[in-house]
This record gives structure tokens, sequence and C-alpha cells, in this order.
């Protein structure tokens, strides 16, 4: 019995669990719906995401923008985003990190989110660059033979490129190497076997000032300066021998080549590269300066030269009475004491140029790269010629600047090409503007950097964008606005502070008299403009300037914006205006652009000025659509019978829905 009741205890306990479990679902289905029909919470949310360098290689790598950038032929474009890490006109944002989205929200996250929520991702685009930078993105490497001059650079040199690059586009930019001359070349006639340059082989008195090479007494070779170095033993660099006391230098004559010139009580010598030497204290090495006038007291750069029987000279340094003298276990040359005529040590020979020849020769970096001089040179289609831009100064970095740093490449630019401008244009003015164009060791680019008085900086390449994606039932949308700030984030006056917070330029037009800003930021107004201070109103122009806009996939861009103002007078298009520029750049400034007056198509009601109440403004700017440098003005202008207070905030430009 007991087991008994025990079963049927058991049995009970179940049937009324099912029971009460199918009374329950019953309930639920009833009052609730179903399981798909129960309410679910809305979970809208808002993610703020900025790309990480990685994230610029899963855009490339992403099989879903590699079949969308193939269809474009954008395929080269698309892999160059894993390495430049930004995005371009052609491969966008919005485009294209929409199929990484799972990925930078997380899983977890993703699928919580449901419609309405929103995710801002902030990514590096790259800027758009003047022309003359559009144009350098492609610039071929050639060396040429031979040595130019002035006069051969202008006549031979379009014709050697075009046979270097006889498949050459229109628009094409090549960086050129070449040997060169500052002065003409002499030309020898047929009948004249003479290698230039030469030299004879002087006796008796000193002749005087000229061209000498110096030549210890029974070696073929001449004294070479030390080339690169400010002092030092030089050594010596091979002659060649001809008849009637000729000798030749068939490497390296300008380093062997001495000046001398008539200084003090004796004669100055200057080396190859025009640097006097002298010699200090009791060391018998000599020195290198570029004027006489930085000798100090314990400095002598005076030598007297008398002549010898046996064909030599004395070549004695006024201040120390050192001679000039070769040692031979040495195989360099200096000057001593009491060791003329000692063995070990030779007496100098002179050889007085002979014939002629470049009076600056090529410089050193010939000897190691091939060539001393790059120029950069355009194809306009029919002939090669230099390659300009106006308002900035192309520099190609010539071969000197390798040799000095031991490469062949410039490999840490950031570091080294600001130290390089720094020492070219040592008296630059501010707002200089340089082009750069060197070798990285990968190709030959160019960088363009700018000059503010203290410090040469690289334009920068890219800013920041963001493109908002928003979920919805068809799944996420990039809302694509080409411009979008409140412009209430900031309290300045200071013009580099508005720039750095929202990217606009602030410009005056003339003076504004003894005003220390016209447009100003707020947190409660946007930004402000007013040329009334201390009871008095001050003539001024004024301009606040929109960042750059690409309209180039744009099909009907609406500007909006709210403003309000008082004071301005009766005519408000006579001193509160709106313009638009698609060739301003800041770097240029807003005179050097073009500008359309379009506060004629202001639409929506603007303010009478008797009220602070803002007014919301559009303006269509569809009849720009195409164009990838849209900038927006405001421009404040006031006078002594007028000065308004002028705001303006929420300004956002996008897509006519």
């Amino acid at each position: 019995m007991k087991s008994l009741y025990k079963y049927n205890k058991v049995y009970m306990a179940s049937l009324l669990a099912v029971l009460s479990l199918t009374a329950c679902e019953d309930y639920t289905e009833h009052n609730f719906g179903t399981d798909e029909e129960l309410f679910r919470p809305s979970q809208v949310t808002v993610q703020n995401i900025t790309l990480s360098d990685a994230n610029y290689a899963d855009v490339a790598n992403n099989a879903e923008n590699i079949a969308m950038a193939a269809e474009a032929g954008l395929e080269e474009q698309l892999k160059a985003v894993a390495t430049n890490k930004f995005f371009t006109g052609d491969i966008t944002a919005s485009d294209y990190i929409k199929p990484i989205l799972k990925n930078l929200v997380g899983t977890a996250q993703y699928y919580a989110m449901t419609s309405g929520s929103v995710i801002n991702v902030t990514f590096n685009q790259e800027k758009e660059m003047p022309a003359y930078l559009e144009s350098l993105k492609s610039i071929s490497n050639i060396t040429l033979e031979g040595t130019f001059t002035p006069t051969t650079l202008k006549e031979n040199l379009s014709n050697a490129i075009s046979d270097k690059l006889p498949n050459a586009q229109k628009g094409d930019v090549a960086l050129v190497n070449i040997q060169y001359s500052e002065v003409e070349l002499p030309v020898a006639s047929e009948d004249d076997k003479i290698q230039y340059p030469c030299y004879m082989k002087v006796t008796g008195a000193f002749p005087g000032a000229g061209s000498y090479l110096l030549v210890p007494k029974g070696l073929d070779v001449a004294v070479q300066y030390n080339p690169g170095k400010t002092y030092g033993y030089p050594y010596g660099v091979e002659i060649e021998r001809g008849e009637e006391g000729i000798i030749k230098v068939t490497e390296n004559s300008e380093d062997a080549c001495f000046t001398i010139n008539k200084y003090e009580d004796g004669w100055s010598l200057n080396n190859g590269e025009g640097n006097y030497l002298y010699m200090k204290g009791t060391y018998n090495s000599f020195n290198y300066i570029e004027e006489l006038g930085e000798l100090e007291d314990d400095q002598y750069a005076a030598f007297t030269i008398t002549p010898n029987e046996d064909g030599t000279y004395d070549i004695v340094n006024t201040g120390t009475s050192k001679v000039f003298l070769w040692g031979t276990s040495y195989n360099s040359a200096g000057a001593y004491l009491d060791k003329k005529g000692t063995e070990g040590y030779l007496s100098i020979e002179l050889y007085r140029l002979f014939k002629e020849a470049p009076k600056k020769a090529l410089r050193k970096a010939i000897n190691k790269l091939g060539y001393n001089k790059s120029v950069l040179y355009t194809f306009n289609g029919t002939k090669w010629s230099e390659f300009t831009a106006s308002g900035v100064t192309v520099e190609p970095i010539d071969p000197s600047v390798y040799v000095s740093l031991g490469k062949t490449s410039i490999s840490n630019p950031d570091y080294t090409l600001p130290i390089y401008l720094t020492s070219t244009f040592p008296y630059a003015e501010k707002d200089k503007t340089v082009v750069l164009i060197y070798n990285n060791g990968k190709s030959i680019v160019a960088t363009e950097y700018s000059f503010d008085g203290l410090n040469w900086n690289k334009t920068t390449q890219v800013e920041k964008g963001t493109v908002t994606y928003t979920l919805d039932e068809d799944g996420w949308a990039a809302k694509a606005d080409y411009l979008n700030q409140a412009l209430t984030a900031l309290n300045s006056t200071d013009p580099a502070a508005i720039h750095d917070a929202y990217g606009w330029n602030i410009e005056h037009v003339g003076s504004i008299g003894e005003l220390t800003y016209v447009w100003s930021a707020t947190t409660s107004y946007g930004l402000k403009a007013s040329a009334y201070a201390n009871s008095t109103r001050y003539v001024t122009d004024a301009w606040a300037i929109s960042p750059i806009m690409n309209f180039k996939k744009a099909k009907n861009p609406i500007l909006s914006f709210e403003e309000a103002q008082k004071y301005a007078g009766e005519v408000l298009a006579d001193y509160l205006q709106v313009w638009v520029s698609t060739d301003y750049t800041p770097a240029n400034g807003q005179a050097a652009a073009h500008w359309t007056n379009v506060t004629d198509k202001l639409e929506g009601e603007r303010s009478d000025g008797s009220t602070w109440n803002f007014f919301p403004i559009t303006l269509d700017l569809s009849a720009y659509a195409g164009q990838s440098s849209v900038a927006v003005a405001f421009r404040y202008v006031s006078n002594e019978t007028y000065a308004a207070t002028w705001e303006f905030k929420n300004i956002v430009c996008k897509e006519k829905e």
C-alpha cells in the first residue's frame, strides 16, 4: 500500500505540473500573443568608433570591398588604403566601411542593436591637394650621360629626356639627374690633342696669382685637399705626364686645383671649393675657412712662395714659419719646422693651369653617384621644360645631400627635410611654401612644406572625417553629410583655435582698425561677428570660411544653418553675405581664390534685427555638384554707420531628401 501510495503521489504531482504549465501557456498566448508576438524592448544605441591602422587593412582585404573595387576598376586604389591608411575620393568611407561594420561593433553589440541605432565612424580622409601636387604623384627618375652647361641645358636637355622617355604623355614629370657645370666647357679643336684641364711646370720666380697643381717632387701625384672636411692632411690624386712639362689630372681635378691670390705680405691658397687654407697652434695639418675675416688671432692664412734651385718652391706659412712638404711615409701633405730636405719629406713643384677649364668643375658627388645635379622637368606634349608652380618654390634635392648623409635616399624625411629647409632657406619669410622632390628609397616623391616664421611644417595630407550609419529595416545606411557642425563647442577669439576646433579659417581683407578680432567662437551663439567696440563702429571686411567639401559624387547638396543678427541696417545683403568658391585653399588664402556671391540665393526668412531669435536658412548648392573642392564663406562687412552682430550655428550640408 505504501508503494502504491508513493506512486500515485508522484503521478499526481507530475500531472498537476503539466496542467499548471499548460494553463500558463494558454494564459500567456491569450493575453500577450505567441512567442514571436511577444513585446521586446527596443535597444537603440549610439556607438562612436575611430578606425585604427589595422582597420584600414581590414577594409582593403574585405571580400565584398574587393569585388566592389574590381567592378569599378579600383583594385589598386583599394590596396593602397591598407598602406596609406586613409580614404580617397574614389575609395570612399561611406561605401567601403559598411562591409566591416559587424567587426567594428562586435558581434554581441551588433546583434543587440535595433532599428534607429547609430554608429559614428571617424576616419582619415585624403585632403584635396593643390593641382600641382596632384601632378607630382608619379615622377619618373632618369640619369643622363654627358656634362651639361647653362647653354646645353637649355638647348639639349629636352631632346635628351625624350630619347630616354620616348613614350611620354602630356603632363608626365621626370626627375632628371645630370652632370652639370655652371660655366661653359672649353671646346678644343680637332687638332688640339691636349685634354682639358692641363698644367705646365713653373720655374724661376713665382709668376703670381693663378690656378696651380702642387706636385711633390718626383711623384706622379698632385696634392688634393680633403673634400667635405674642414681640416686635415691633404692626400694625393694621380696625374698623367705629357710632353714639354705638361701634366693633367684625369680624376677629381677640381679637388687638386689650388687658386693662389695676393694676400697681406704673401699669398693665400684656396682649395677647389673656394675655401682658404690656414694654420693654427702647433698643428702641422691645414684647416679650411670660407672668409678670411673669420680668422682668429692665432690663425694664419698667408704664405710666402720662394723658388729653389732644384725647381721646387718653399711654400711657408708666415704665422707658423712651417713649410709645405709631402710626407712619403704618410702619403699626405703637411707643413713642418726643420724638416725641409730631410729623408721622407719631399718639396713641392708648381704647375700652372695652361689650358682653361671650367672654373667651377663638377662636384665630388659625381664620383659616387655619377651626377651632381637634379632638375625637375615636365612634358607638355611636345617638349620637356622645367617644372614650376605659381607661388611655391620647387626644390629637387641635389645628390650632394645624399652624399653628406652617406646614403642614396632619405629614409627619415620627417626629421631630415626640416633641417635641410632651415639650412637651404635661412632667410625664409613667413608663409613661404617649398615643395621638396627626393628619393625615399622606393620612389621619387614630392612633399610640401610651409614656414610659419619659426618652423617648417609639412602640409597635412589627410584630415579627419566622420560617416554616420543608421540601422533600419533594410540594414545599415550611411548618412552622407558633407558638413555637420553645431559650432557650439568652443569659446575663443583666436582664429587658430577656431580652425583647430572646427576647420574654419578666419581671414580679413584690409585692416580691422583697433580691434583684435571680428569673428569669435561661442558656446551659446555659434560663430559670431561684430565690429562694434568702445562705442565705435569699425570698418572691416572679415570672412569665416568653411572646411572644404568634396561634391565629386554629390547630386543635390543643400546647405542649412541658423542665423541671428542685429544692427545690420535695412539692406541686409550689403553687410551679411554668403559666398562660394571652388578653388579656395587655406595656404593661398581668400584673395587667391575665385568667389561667387550667393546671398540672393538664400532661402528662408532672414532676421529683421528686431530680436535675437535664430532663423533657419537654406542654400541650394546643386550647381556645384561634381566639384571636389567647395568652400562656403560667411562674409561680414561693416562701416562707420553699420556694424552688426551676426551669429550662425547648426550648419549642415547634405544631399536633398
